[in-house]
């Protein structure tokens, strides 16, 4: 099994510090969570996916319910597509490929766009083969070039966005087109 803990703390790390306020977030619940989710040497154990999907509740929670500020909705948004990519090569390691496919389909449109990691994560190494995997590296990839392509660096003049899209965004905070 493939020590990911690592990346996915650094990730969840890269998170929580784009969204914490002072004060305690809902964000940082989730994070706690997740951190529980990996043993000390990074990898998965027993209670693995009892804790990833405890997140995953969380943060359906966060996001059903409407009661958050916009850093926690997208911090949620990060966490969701991370702790639904995890479930994924657990399932996927347990010979569980319907269920695995469904959870890298949900990361993906959650967000998750690292294709260059889903193609060597060897968790997912059940998975390949299917066509299904190949759609889904591509699905990531292609969200992943939108993004960087849309990107404004914050000053309307400055952005490229396609007509009819407004340039990053209502807030100083949200420099995608759209």
């Amino acid at each position: 099994m493939r020590m990911k803990a690592s990346y996915v703390l650094a990730a969840l790390l890269l998170v929580f510090t784009a969204v914490s306020t002072a004060g305690e977030s809902l964000v940082y619940d989730i994070v706690e969570v997740v951190k529980e989710a990996f043993t000390a040497e990074g990898t998965f154990d027993t209670h693995s996916r009892e804790k990833l999907l405890e997140a995953h509740d969380l943060i359906v929670d966060i996001l059903d319910e409407g009661d958050y500020v916009d850093e926690e909705y997208i911090g949620a948004m990060s966490l969701q597509s991370l702790v639904m990519y995890n479930l994924a090569c657990l399932d996927a390691i347990d010979g569980e490929i319907e269920e695995a496919f469904v959870w890298l389909d949900g990361a993906v449109s959650a967000g998750y766009t690292d294709a260059v990691w889903m193609a060597e994560d060897s968790d997912l190494e059940p998975l390949r083969g299917d066509p299904r995997f190949e759609e889904l590296l591509d699905k990531a990839s292609e969200i992943q070039e939108n993004r960087e392509e849309n990107w404004c660096p914050g000053d309307e003049e400055e952005c490229s966005c396609r007509e009819g899209e407004s340039a990053c965004g209502e807030s100083e905070n949200s420099n995608i087109c759209h």
